[in-house]
């Protein structure tokens, strides 16, 4: 297990917490007026969606020598991408959503 970057270690602990945790909200989606919950998303649905992000990351060849950038903006989306990529072992980098929004796999260093 590495404890710097995430990688194991936090994919792990996703895993662990939805075991754990099961149904009870990892999210709470409030309205606009930050008053009222709208929607949840427990850590079994967080574990479950980072897991098939997972899948398609590897389907395009991203993994542990993958530096993946995430121009997301915050929320359910940049959470699940970010654990998808520790999941598969890749480097993440946070980019501002406004300059672009795509997610990208940068070749490796060499």
């Amino acid at each position: 297990m590495t404890a710097l970057g995430g990688g194991p270690l936090l994919a792990e602990t996703v895993t662990e917490a939805a075991r754990r945790y099961g149904d009870r909200a990892a999210f709470r989606f409030t309205a606009s007026a930050g008053t009222s919950t709208v929607g949840e998303l427990s850590y079994r649905e967080l574990d479950r969606a980072s897991d098939e992000a997972a899948v398609g990351l590897v389907a395009r060849g991203i993994g542990p020598d993958s530096v993946l950038l995430l121009s997301l903006p915050s929320g359910t989306d940049y959470v699940v991408a970010y654990l998808a990529a520790a999941k598969v072992g890749a480097t993440t980098a946070g980019a501002n959503p406004r300059l672009r929004a795509c997610v990208w796999a940068l070749p490796a260093a060499t």
